[in-house]
């Protein structure tokens, strides 16, 4: 699903993609955002925790792992600007940078 995002005055941020339903990946598995501009790639899995999980561009550039204990789903938020930076990933990001 589309939806646009913008501020209360009406000035357009962007957009956020998100799926109906949820997508279970195994280890070793991938799916490839719009376009193909991502890929999401599923490296470890044990009982109910992804222990390793990266993002790849279309040139294969991986991310660090950003799976790890007590991780049981896969979360991603991409782009850049306001939304994401302000607004999305301020505590998003702190958790993360906590925990790597």
């Amino acid at each position: 699903m589309t939806y646009p995002i913008g501020c209360p005055t009406g000035h357009n941020f962007g957009i956020m993609w998100t799926n109906k339903e949820a997508i279970t990946l195994p280890a070793g598995g991938r799916v490839l955002g719009p376009e193909n501009y991502f890929a999401v790639v599923v490296d470890q899995i044990q009982g109910h925790e992804v222990l390793g999980w990266h993002v790849e561009d279309r040139q294969g550039n991986r991310s660090l792992n950003l799976g790890g204990p007590g991780i049981t789903n896969i979360d991603l938020v991409l782009g850049q600007g306001r939304i994401t930076g302000q607004a999305l990933l301020k505590d998003i990001g702190r958790a993360a940078l906590l925990r790597l």
